[in-house]
């Protein structure tokens, strides 16, 4: 059973990490996204 958690525990933690790039990644990526629908209306302003 104690094999079997820290098996658990060590996938959950890399996954974790996987998810926190990612969501970094994206966030990263959006910002740009929205940087770059706004600028063009703060230009025609």
């Amino acid at each position: 059973a104690k094999a079997i958690d820290l098996v658990f525990g060590k996938l959950a933690g890399i996954l974790a990490g996987y998810a926190v790039d990612q969501l970094n990644n994206w966030l990263k990526n959006e910002k740009r996204i929205i940087l770059y629908d706004f600028h063009p209306k703060f230009l025609d302003k």
